[in-house]
């Protein structure tokens, strides 16, 4: 999947864009030139989490006990609205990673 633009298509809760989801959004492939990933604004995220000291903008973004990694921006700065495309990770834990846009 290719990165998309900042305009979100939907919302989406972050407890609800979990592996299902994922498999759900995959179906519409192949993303491409004319046809990209859609950009969601995720809802109801209580926190942000650094997960890697050397890289601060990989980041865990938390919903009470659920949570799902995510890269900040270049900046590091976290949006007050979290807009955001999913891409593909090669780790088995989680299938995919949300990319934050910048503001």
């Amino acid at each position: 999947m290719t990165r998309a633009a900042c305009q979100p298509e939907a919302e989406v809760r972050l407890e609800d864009a979990a592996s299902e989801w994922w498999e759900s959004l995959a179906t519409l492939e192949p993303f491409g030139q004319g046809f990209e990933v859609p950009a969601f604004e995720l809802t109801q995220v209580d926190g942000v989490v650094v997960r890697s000291k050397r890289s601060p903008t990989k980041v865990m973004l938390k919903r009470g006990a659920f949570s799902w990694p995510a890269e900040l921006p270049d900046s590091g700065e976290i949006p007050r609205r979290l807009v955001a495309v999913p891409q593909a990770t090669p780790k088995e834990d989680f299938p995919f990673k949300w990319l934050v846009q910048p503001a």
